[in-house]
């Protein structure tokens, strides 16, 4: 009986410890979003499930909305940083192609890390007179009349968010600032 006791009490902490996995279906937005994080702020992606910041395997296409399955495992602890869950990326069900029309809002900062070298921790670059690269990530056409204001983004004086239109998988307009 003392046996059979152990192996059913062995038997349900291997069920209690199993990690809890589902398969999602999830909308990745044609943009992303700008989270701060500790220290920094990053770019991460914007989906319906507000727990994905980042999908291993997926390949983010600005301007390219898309409907995916996504595997989800819930961690047995939470993560230092209040991570819950794995998220991977299974495959695409759907995408839609945005139009030079579709407009979308993206918080603009001039600098990575708050206090950080200016070399170091800059995120918004003129990469010639009217585009800037930011985050290493995304190049942003600016028209005359934004550069101004632009410019003080990028020397970390001020912060905005700017009003954007799609140009090409890594090129967007900005068309104006809220």
């Amino acid at each position: 009986m003392k046996s059979l006791l152990l192996l059913f009490t062995m038997l349900c902490s291997f069920v209690t410890v199993a990690q809890q996995v589902t398969i999602d279906t999830v909308i990745v937005k044609p943009y992303k979003s700008m989270q701060n994080y500790e220290h920094f702020r990053r770019m991460v992606i914007n989906a319906s499930d507000p727990e994905i910041e980042f999908l291993e395997g997926y390949n983010f296409e600005w301007g390219v909305e898309k409907k995916i399955l996504v595997e989800t495992t819930k961690l047995d602890e939470t993560l230092s940083d209040g991570t819950r869950y794995d998220h991977k990326y299974l495959k695409t069900i759907h995408e839609h192609q945005m139009d030079s029309t579709d407009t979308f809002l993206v918080s603009l900062y001039g600098e990575l890390y708050y206090g950080g070298e200016p070399s170091e921790s800059a995120t918004l670059k003129m990469i010639e007179k009217g585009k800037y690269r930011y985050f290493d990530e995304v190049d942003i056409i600016v028209p005359m009349q934004f550069q101004s204001k632009m410019n003080r983004i990028k020397d970390a004086k001020m912060r905005s968010r700017g009003l954007f239109v799609y140009v090409d998988p890594k090129t967007i307009r900005l068309v104006g600032f809220k």
